[in-house]
């Protein structure tokens, strides 16, 4: 092992990423909604397109109230 891989392996397990967006996800976990929506007022557009599309999902699949 190199000294540079062994640097990327510490640095890599003391920060790791967050799991890539998952509209399926989003929709069913509070938590990683949130989450998407500190990334997109971070101004992750990734986060914001997904968020977009739960957001157009919902609205079309959500009947109107009675009246």
């Amino acid at each position: 092992m190199t000294v540079q891989a062994g640097r990327q392996m510490h640095e890599a397990r003391r920060n790791p990423q967050p799991p890539l967006l998952d509209a399926q996800a989003l929709s069913r976990s509070a938590v990683a909604r949130g989450r998407a929506r500190y990334a997109a007022r971070g101004g992750d557009r990734e986060a914001r397109a997904v968020l977009a599309a739960i957001a157009e999902d919902t609205t079309e699949t959500t009947p109107l109230p009675a009246a």
